[in-house]
């Protein structure tokens, strides 16, 4: 939320200096007007933007590394019984996370269900 904040003060800073600096110049009215509505729109998109950025943050899960992952760690996974999580353990260890359906740790459907969540590291 504070990234947000500070993206909006940044450009309305922006804004508030391009007026100041345009201060000495006559300028056309509407030339003024069309750009700060073109400044107004970019702000409100880029601050969506940053918004729905930090949510996808806030809300995303992390990635769990199948070398290390406890059991227990393992068996948060969606679709993952104790059974499924001992197998995962004992084929130990991976290159990569396709191995468990190569390797018929679990089935194409189970993997499937969690892949977004699988990393390995070395």
């Amino acid at each position: 939320m504070r990234q947000v904040a500070l993206v909006i003060a940044c450009l309305a800073a922006c804004i508030a200096l391009e007026g100041c600096f345009s201060c000495n110049v006559k300028q056309d009215p509407d030339a003024l007007r069309r750009r700060t509505a073109e400044a107004t729109a970019a702000l409100k998109s880029d601050t969506k933007a940053v918004g729905q950025g930090i949510a996808e943050g806030i809300h995303s899960k992390p990635k769990i590394d199948i070398n290390s992952a406890a059991q227990s760690d393992l068996e948060q996974l969606p679709g993952v019984t104790p059974a499924v999580a001992a197998r995962i353990v004992r084929g130990r260890p991976y290159d990569n996370p396709d191995q468990l359906v190569t390797r018929r740790i679990i089935t194409q459907d189970e993997y499937d269900q969690i892949s977004g969540r699988l990393t390995v590291k070395k």
